[in-house]
C-alpha cells in the first residue's frame, strides 16, 4: 500500500516482491586437518614424544542486493534506499600440543610410575570486512568505502603442565598435577593463572586382610583437592578500552558525506581468572562378586573471583553492563549411588539402580568492589 509512492509504514509488504526484490549469494570455503605423531625414543622406550598439530581455516563472502524501488528497503531520504552490500569473513584456528609421557614399571620396591609434561598452544582469529552501499546511489561497490576499518579479534591461551601418578603394590595411588594457563583475556598483569591438584586413592579391597573376604568384592578410598581456572563468557579484548563505530541508521551528515560516530566501549581492566577449589572424599563399594556396587561421596567447592556480567553504576564507565569478578560462592553436597544385579542368566540381565544426593549451595560475596565483606572471604 502506497501514499503518493511512498510505502505505508505499518502495512504489509507483498510477499512476492519480498522473494523476487531480494537477492543474497553466500559462498564458504572451508579446510581443516590434524596430525598427531608418537615417538618412542629407542635409548629410552619407557619414554615417548608426542606432537599433535591441527587446523580449522573457513573463508566466507557474500553480497546481499535491494533494488532502490522495493518497499522492503524504503527510506524517507532518497540516497539511502535499497541495498547493496558485500562481506568478507576469514576464520583461522590453530592447535599445537606437545607433551612428553614416561611410564615405568619397577617390579623390584613393586611401584609404577607414570609422568606427563606437555605444552599446548590454542589460538582463534577472525577477519572481518564489510562494505554497505545503497542502491539508488550506486549499483556497485567499486570505489566504495568500508563502514568499518578492516577489523579483526584473535584470542589466544597458552599452556604449561606437569602430572605425575605414582602406584605402590597396586593398592596405594598418588597423585599430584600442575598447570599454567595464560589467557589474551585477560591484562598482562593478570594473565596467567596457577591451578595445582593432589589425589590419593587406597584400594582397600586389596589388603590382606580383606583380598580373600567372600562378601566384599571391592573397597577404595579416594580423597583429592584441586584448582580449576575458567575464562568462559569473557570477551576477546574486555580489559581494553577500544571505540566503536555506530551502525549506518546513525551516521551523520557533513556536507555531501555520511560519517559514523565512535563510541568508547566498556572496559574492566583488573579481569581476573575465575577459580574453584574442589576437596572431595569419596568411598566405592562391591559385594557378592561386584552384584552390589556403589559410591558414596562427599565434596566442598569453594569458587572466588566469580566471573558474572552485572550492572554497573552511572558515570563509572562506558557502559550500563559489564563483565566483573563479582565475589565468592560455595558449593557443598553428599552424593549416594547404589546398584544391584537382581537377576543374571544366560538369557535375562535385571540391574537395579538408585541414587540421592544433598547439595547447599551458598553466595558468600556479591559485590564488585573489595569490601570487607570480601576480603573476608
Amino acid at each position: 500500500t502506497t501514499n503518493d509512492t511512498t510505502p505505508q509504514s505499518l502495512s504489509n509488504r507483498n510477499p512476492v516482491a519480498l522473494l523476487e526484490q531480494y537477492n543474497a549469494e553466500n559462498h564458504a570455503l572451508r579446510s581443516f586437518g590434524n596430525v598427531q605423531i608418537d615417538y618412542k625414543f629407542p635409548f629410552l622406550p619407557d619414554l615417548h614424544a608426542n606432537l599433535n598439530l591441527g587446523y580449522d581455516a573457513a573463508d566466507y563472502k557474500g553480497t546481499t542486493k535491494i533494488p532502490a524501488d522495493a518497499a522492503q528497503a524504503y527510506n524517507a531520504i532518497p540516497t539511502l534506499r535499497g541495498e547493496n552490500n558485500q562481506y568478507y569473513n576469514d576464520y583461522y584456528n590453530k592447535v599445537g600440543e606437545f607433551y612428553l609421557n614416561y611410564l615405568k614399571d619397577i617390579e623390584s620396591i613393586k611401584s609404577n610410575i607414570n609422568a606427563v609434561a606437555g605444552y599446548g598452544y590454542y589460538d582463534n582469529y577472525t577477519f572481518a570486512r564489510y562494505f554497505y552501499g545503497f542502491s539508488a546511489v550506486n549499483d556497485t561497490l567499486t570505489g566504495s568505502k568500508p563502514t568499518t576499518p578492516t577489523s579483526y579479534s584473535e584470542v589466544t591461551l597458552e599452556s604449561y603442565y606437569g602430572r605425575l601418578i605414582y602406584t605402590y603394590n597396586s593398592k596405594y595411588i598418588l597423585m599430584g598435577s600442575i598447570r599454567t594457563d595464560g589467557s589474551s583475556r585477560f591484562d598482562p598483569a593478570y594473565r596467567w593463572g596457577v591451578f595445582p591438584s593432589v589425589a590419593f586413592t587406597w584400594k582397600i579391597g586389596q589388603e590382606t586382610f580383606l583380598k580373600n573376604s567372600k562378601g566384599i568384592s571391592a573397597l577404595n578410598l579416594r580423597l583429592s583437592d584441586g584448582v580449576t581456572g575458567n575464562q568462559d563468557g569473557i570477551g576477546y579484548y574486555s580489559y581494553l578500552n577500544y571505540y566503536l563505530p555506530s551502525s549506518v541508521t546513525s551516521q551523520v551528515n557533513f556536507g555531501n558525506n555520511y560519517y559514523s560516530p565512535y563510541s568508547p566501549s566498556a572496559f574492566a581492566k583488573d579481569l581476573k581468572w575465575e577459580q574453584t577449589e574442589t576437596k572431595d572424599a569419596g568411598l566405592d563399594f562391591g559385594f557378592l562378586n561386584n552384584r552390589i556396587g556403589g559410591s558414596l561421596d562427599y565434596y566442598y567447592k569453594k569458587t572466588s573471583n566469580l566471573l558474572a556480567t552485572v550492572f554497573v553504576p552511572e558515570l563509572t564507565n562506558f557502559g550500563n553492563q559489564l563483565t566483573r569478578n563479582v565475589g565468592n560462592m560455595t558449593d557443598e553436597g553428599v552424593d549416594f549411588n547404589i546398584n544391584a544385579t537382581a537377576v543374571r542368566t544366560h538369557n535375562v540381565n535385571w540391574d537395579i539402580a538408585f541414587n540421592v544426593a544433598y547439595n547447599k549451595f551458598t553466595i558468600t560475596n556479591l559485590s564488585v568492589s573489595q569490601d570487607s565483606l570480601a576480603k573476608a572471604n
